[in-house]
């Protein structure tokens, strides 16, 4: 199955939300971008079963990146 998507962020965003919580850029730019991605491919988090399975897929992708657990924050 294709899909098709658009993915827009907001650069003044992502750059205001790391430096008031004192966050790397490119890790926080990372997360959104996966998290979006994961969201494109189905995963939600509706519920909290969905919530932990998507989080869980985000930490494990985040980590081959060598980008720590954002949810620690």
């Amino acid at each position: 199955k294709i899909i098709y998507c658009d993915i827009f962020f907001s650069i003044n965003e992502i750059e205001s939300f790391t430096k008031k919580n004192d966050i790397i850029l490119y890790d926080h730019y990372a997360h959104l971008l996966i998290h979006s991605i994961l969201h494109i491919n189905g995963y939600d988090h509706k519920n909290s079963i969905e919530h932990n399975k998507m989080k869980t897929e985000e930490i494990k992708i985040l980590k081959k990146f060598n980008i720590s657990n954002p949810y620690l924050y």
